[in-house]
């Protein structure tokens, strides 16, 4: 991690505090998108309040939004699936990308180098981990297979 900037290392570092420490749940969306923005602990959440509320608490711009509508994010750059590396936000879509149609995570390798293997942060259900975990990118997004998958820098203005 000694090439990341300081900003990628600090909200990186924020993320990995959280590991299996906020349950998942959708119902607690805005409240975890808030109390991360705040720096403090939400009682649930999901993956897109997750990413965002780690990005707004480290000064992105960013809002309370759905993996959906991450697109539209002014704080999220699209890069080439070649340049996203670590700290990256990964997003996958199906159909509407609403519930379980979509997911995203923050990659902790470079994409180019692991593909499918590559190691991502995220906040989701998976098998018997329902929380904040580090698992690789094919199994956490297998049920999104074929779907839209795309990668974004975060940026600050």
């Amino acid at each position: 991690m000694s090439k990341l900037s300081p900003d990628t290392k600090k909200y990186l570092s924020y993320a990995k505090k959280w590991v299996g420490n906020i349950p998942y749940s959708m119902a607690g969306h805005a409240d975890c998108y808030h109390k991360l923005k705040a720096g403090k602990k939400p009682a649930s959440g999901d993956c897109s309040a997750f990413v965002l509320g780690v990005l707004a608490h480290d000064g992105y711009k960013v809002h309370q939004a759905s993996t959906p509508t991450m697109d539209a994010e002014p704080g999220l750059k699209r890069i080439k699936p070649d340049e996203a590396t670590v700290g990256d936000v990964v997003i996958v879509n199906k159909g509407d990308g609403y519930n379980s149609n979509g997911h995203t995570a923050f990659l902790l390798q470079p994409w180019k180098k692991y593909g499918k293997h590559t190691k991502v942060l995220q906040e989701s259900v998976y098998h018997d981990l329902k929380n904040v975990n580090v698992k690789e990118f094919g199994p956490s997004f297998a049920d999104l297979a074929g779907g839209k998958t795309r990668f974004y820098h975060p940026t600050k203005p």
